[in-house]
């Protein structure tokens, strides 16, 4: 006895088969990202700047990967202080890249706020962490030695 597949009905789409007619799927944040988005600037807006480690470790996630970036600077936009504040406080809890990448985002915040000193001491933490792990030195914390005010506050060998 055999047994007859039946045909497709082309008027239900399926997975494989798309139409003209049918709009494209965009691609979408997965919602634990776009929570962790949310949660960062939360606590950059309300100044208290004291993550949980649990968002500490979904915030370390999101500095080594590029497809964030911007939105990481999107949610910092008229806070640079406090954004600063907090990326150190989450540097404070990661190592490697991660650390490295929320020190970069701590200095760049700290300079858009017109804090040299504190732009200065999060390139030398960057520079010791990129040492002690053999990471690549983020090029913007070079640019950002270039500044006559920012390189007033590095010690004589950086």
């Amino acid at each position: 006895m055999t047994r007859s597949i039946p045909a497709p009905n082309p008027s239900i789409p399926s997975a494989d088969r798309r139409t003209d007619h049918e709009p494209k799927r965009r691609k979408t944040m997965p919602h634990n990202r776009l929570a962790t988005l949310a949660n960062l600037r939360t606590e950059i807006v309300s100044g208290s700047c004291n993550p949980s480690p649990g968002l500490i470790e979904l915030a370390g996630r999101l500095t080594v990967d590029p497809q964030y970036k911007s939105l990481l600077h999107k949610i910092a936009e008229n806070r640079p202080k406090a954004a600063a504040l907090l990326w150190i406080r989450i540097s404070d809890h990661l190592s490697g890249a991660q650390r490295l990448e929320a020190l970069a985002l701590a200095a760049e915040f700290a300079f858009q706020g017109g804090s040299p000193r504190a732009t200065a001491q999060l390139i030398v933490r960057a520079a010791a962490t990129s040492e002690r792990e053999h990471l690549e030195f983020p090029p913007l914390l070079d640019i950002l030695k270039l500044d006559h005010t920012v390189r007033d506050h590095l010690p004589a060998a950086a």
